[in-house]
């Protein structure tokens, strides 16, 4: 007997067709979220315990995010109760992450990089 596997995009669609998932709505708030990094042209945002990768493409960046047991334990992450979450949610904007080489930190600042 073959084992089945059920593709991200079946599930996807299953959410928005059967259950009434708006999934525009959702990919619509991401991008909400993710658009001052973008034009910081971060390379991700950090967002409810969520890193979203931005990838640059001419005229738009693409936002794909994973899901790393790593990085949560690596970040070291406060698990914060849902009143405290939407609190800080409301106090601040999405921790933005740069990523810039040395080179491009002393041309910032006037100085040759070593």
């Amino acid at each position: 007997m073959s084992r089945v596997r059920v593709s991200d995009h079946a599930v996807l669609r299953w959410l928005e067709r059967v259950e009434g998932v708006n999934v525009e709505g959702i990919r619509r708030r991401i991008a909400d979220a993710v658009q001052r990094g973008a034009d910081l042209q971060a390379t991700g945002v950090r967002l409810d315990g969520v890193t979203f990768k931005l990838q640059y493409n001419p005229g738009e960046a693409v936002v794909t995010t994973t899901h790393s047991p790593y990085a949560r334990a690596h970040l070291a992450e406060p698990r914060l109760d849902a009143a405290e979450r939407e609190r800080l949610r409301s106090e601040s904007s999405p921790l933005v992450l740069l990523r810039f080489s040395a080179s491009e930190i002393a041309a910032s600042m006037g100085v040759e990089a070593d």
